[in-house]
């Protein structure tokens, strides 16, 4: 499933919310399986990809794990549910399998 056919531009009066629409796995363990697991707002985080509904940036979530902290250090110290954690961990990997993260080299 390509991303870009999943996008998804939600307007409301003054606000515009982009969305990754694309089903999750199947995790019962998160609090709102209906809410994507990254979402971007201009009025939340000036933008940034956030992990949910929350205001913890997904880049967050990168850099304490690049700097060898664990999952569970994580959930523990930004206070999210790990099932989001999980959630935003497959889409970036589904980003990957999708070639959207990747550059050819020929």
């Amino acid at each position: 499933m390509a991303v870009a056919e999943n996008l998804v531009l939600k307007r409301e009066p003054n606000i515009e919310t982009i969305v990754l629409d694309i089903p999750s796995p199947e995790n019962p363990t998160r609090p709102d399986p209906n809410q994507p697991p990254i979402s971007i707002n201009p009025d939340k985080m000036w933008g940034t990809p956030t992990i949910g509904a929350t205001r913890t940036p997904v880049v967050a979530l990168i850099d304490f794990l690049r700097h060898g902290h664990t999952v569970a250090e994580f959930v523990e110290e930004y206070g999210v549910h790990p099932g989001d954690v999980e959630a935003v961990l497959w889409r970036i990997r589904e980003a990957l399998d999708d070639g959207w993260l990747a550059e050819e080299v020929k």
